[in-house]
């Protein structure tokens, strides 16, 4: 098991390290590269899937998503959210400027697209907009943000921002749900740290990821909109944690 874990956390970070160059690397040789572009989707399609085979994760899919450039929203649990949708979804996403100065890590986030916004910042947030809005409407790009703004399992509000530029320019918003079996496995939350979450993560058994794509729609009201797909979200992944046998109290989900 020790060796697994080793060999899993590696090859893991070789892949990302690869990715990376390899996206660099298109980018500097051909100038008019496209979000598109069948070079772009493979080689982060194949990342996405490997590495999620590094950390004996499987995923599974429920639904379907719209074929419509959109906006992807849902709760976020865990890093593994997002390498799970480079694995099947061609996506651009939203993500703190922080991401973007991380080693490997944030070299690979600029090459394909990111969008980063400063949490703190209304002229970034103002910014962050304008370029939602660009990506989705003139560029015809699917682009996914995590309301909550960070991982939590038993959820944060959701931040209205998104759902009022997609109102305002009439944009496809996506909804969609995570679960982990087991949850606490594969959520980045509390006071974990990065080396050893991956440690932890990585078991002879397989660590389950379902993703549910609900109803894809137009935002006529961004209150209430948003309400209703933020607690449509919310119950169905009530309902698997229920399953693992968690309950919900006063401090949250706890066993």
């Amino acid at each position: 098991m020790f060796i697994r874990r080793i060999k899993g956390i590696l090859c893991a970070f070789y892949r990302t390290f690869r990715a990376t160059q390899t996206a660099l690397k298109i980018f500097k040789t051909r100038k008019n590269i496209c979000w598109d572009d069948p070079a772009v989707q493979d080689f982060s399609r194949k990342w996405g899937t490997e590495v999620l085979k590094d950390f004996n994760v499987e995923l599974r899919v429920e639904g379907e998503a719209t074929s419509e450039a959109a906006i992807y929203v849902g709760n976020h649990l865990s890093y593994l959210d997002i390498i799970a949708l480079y694995s099947f979804k061609h996506l651009c996403f939203v993500a703190k400027s922080e991401v973007g100065t991380w080693p490997i890590i944030g070299a690979a986030t600029k090459a394909v697209g990111s969008i980063f916004v400063e949490r703190n910042s209304a002229r970034s947030r103002v910014a962050t907009a304008e370029a939602l809005k660009k990506a989705v409407l003139d560029e015809g790009k699917s682009v996914c943000i995590f309301p909550e703004g960070t991982t939590s399992i038993q959820g944060k509000d959701w931040r209205r921002g998104v759902f009022r530029v997609a109102q305002e320019n009439s944009l496809w918003i996506q909804p969609m749900g995570f679960i982990y079996t087991p949850i606490r496995r594969a959520a980045y939350i509390d006071d974990d740290t990065l080396l050893t979450h991956m440690w932890s993560l990585i078991q002879k058994d397989k660590t389950l990821l379902t993703i549910k794509f609900f109803e894809a729609r137009k935002i006529t009201d961004t209150e209430n909109d948003m309400k209703q797909m933020e607690q449509e979200i919310r119950a169905w992944v009530d309902e698997q944690l229920k399953k693992q046998g968690y309950f919900e109290s006063e401090i949250g989900y706890i066993e």
